[in-house]
């Protein structure tokens, strides 16, 4: 993760694709999506644009930007708690 964090400091996305659970579909009411227990992995993978990170209290963040449309997370912005996102995370790529 401090691979990607580090080009997102630096200024650039990178394309995430992820194997998506049931909690990508419904962010909460702070657009983050968390780690549940039970939450089985779908048979989909899904790619998202990470466009920053940030830190709370409870860990660490990747901020996305979704292609779901508006109405997912904030406008189309969703964060990824690393509990969530680590054990999800299949493949990266640095856009250019």
């Amino acid at each position: 993760m401090s691979d990607i964090r580090n080009i997102l400091h630096a200024g650039r996305p990178v394309l995430l694709v992820i194997a998506i659970t049931i909690a990508m579909y419904s962010p909460d009411q702070d657009a983050i999506v968390r780690a549940r227990i039970g939450d089985s992995v779908t048979t989909s993978r899904h790619a998202v644009l990470a466009v920053g990170s940030g830190h709370a209290d409870d860990g660490e963040y990747i901020l996305v930007r979704n292609s779901w449309g508006l109405r997912w997370g904030h406008a189309g912005h969703g964060w990824l708690h690393d509990l969530y996102l680590v054990p999800h995370l299949q493949t990266t790529g640095i856009i250019t």
